[in-house]
């Protein structure tokens, strides 16, 4: 009779495993195993605070001295706070056709609107030049046109963005 009892618990006790080992099988295969891999960048924050946007006014002038006219744009850049030295900067907008690189559109044909910085460097558009954040950039805008151009009077405009950022 003992080895009855022995052999009816050995029984049991392997049907519990079997049992156990299938309740693992179905709980393993119910379930599904995704890697998620998660990315992001890290910025410094903007390197410099700029006073705000600016409007730029261009006097009254003769369609005839179209092309010399000059007008600074008064942008307060303060750099202090930069996490790095070296920072750079580039103006962008709507190039003007035949010039798209450097001359911005403004609305009358074969007129466009030059930006040159301090060293009177004329800015290729979408071109970065390097500063130091303790010797700021200045800017000025000039009329441009084509010297074998019509222009015809009328009002004009230009919108110019300048970035500046980290090197």
């Amino acid at each position: 009779m003992s080895s009855t009892i022995i052999q009816n618990k050995k029984q049991r006790f392997s049907l519990f495993v079997a049992l156990l080992s299938f309740s693992s099988m179905v709980i393993a295969s119910d379930a599904n195993e995704v890697e998620v891999s998660i990315t992001g960048k890290l910025h410094y924050p903007p390197p410099c605070n700029v006073s705000s946007e600016l409007d730029v006014t261009f006097d009254d002038m003769l369609t005839t001295n179209a092309n010399t006219q000059r007008k600074d744009i008064p942008l307060a850049l303060n750099c202090a706070g930069a996490k790095k030295d070296q920072l750079a900067y580039r103006v962008t907008g709507r190039g003007m056709g035949g010039n798209v690189w450097q001359w911005f559109e403004t609305g009358i044909s074969g007129l466009g609107i030059g930006i040159y910085n301090q060293d009177d460097t004329e800015l290729r558009i979408g071109s970065w030049y390097s500063f130091n954040k303790d010797d700021v950039p200045t800017f000025y805008a000039r009329t441009r046109h084509y010297s074998t151009a019509v222009i015809e009077p009328g009002n004009f405009s230009a919108t110019i963005t300048l970035e500046i950022k980290h090197e």
